[in-house]
Parts: structure tokens; sequence; C-alpha cells
């Protein structure tokens, strides 16, 4: 699962690397991605969902996120030599990124986990309660 921010520089990636895939490096990036996914595709319905047979293809989704900022930023170095504004954007584009990463992993998952410890909490005194 990926942010959005991530996810649309994804798309992005994967729909630059479509463009270009007579070079070897997009066509390697497609075919890693969907190599990867294939075993979490043939699943079993009955068998229980689980990510790690779609982790093989996080590095190449990672790498394909990263192709847009890249086309972007050749496209900034041959126009101008300021090399001051693409720093800025990519580094403020990776801020907002992390800030949902961390907002989503930190504030809302420490959230859940007051309520869950207070349900808990609650149903282990009622346990102990009419045990003894």
């Amino acid at each position: 699962m990926l942010d959005p921010i991530t996810g649309a520089l994804l798309v992005l990636g994967v729909g630059l690397s479509l463009r270009r895939i007579r070079q070897p490096g997009s066509f390697l990036l497609i075919a890693w991605l969907l190599i990867m996914l294939v075993p979490a595709i043939f699943s079993l319905d009955f068998e229980s969902p689980q990510s790690y047979r779609a982790i093989g293809s996080l590095p190449a989704a990672c790498l394909l996120a990263v192709v847009p900022i890249h086309a972007l930023w050749q496209e900034w170095l041959q126009d101008s030599e300021n090399i001051l504004l693409p720093c800025l954007f990519s580094h403020l584009l990776l801020c907002l990124a992390q800030w949902d990463t961390t907002t989503t992993m930190f504030i809302l998952i420490f959230k859940l986990r007051i309520l869950l410890r207070g349900s808990l909490f609650t149903a282990g005194n009622n346990y102990w309660k009419s045990d003894g």
C-alpha cells in the first residue's frame, strides 16, 4: 500500500515507462512489477490474503514512483542551470509523502491502540471479575 502522493507518482511513472517501453530500464521496471505481482494475483480464494505474496513488487513500485520526478528533474536541468527549483520541488514532494505516512502510522494507529486498549482492558476486567 502506498500513500496517495506516492501512488499518484507510481501511476505517472507507469505511464512514462509504458511510453518509453523500448528502453531497457523502462521495460525492466514494468516487467519487474508485473512478474512480482503474479503470486498475489494467482493466489486461491480460500487462502488467507497476505501482502507478503506481493512484497517483491515493492522495490519496483518505489522506483516507478521516482520516474516522474527524474523526468521532471531532467527537463528542468535542460532548460536552465538553476538547480534550486528542482531540489525544492522534489524535497516538497518527499516531505508531503512522509507527512502523510507519519500521520497515518503514528497518530491514527496510536488512537486505534488507545481505543482497543480501553476495550480490551474492560473485557479483561469483566473476565477476571466473573472468574473470581
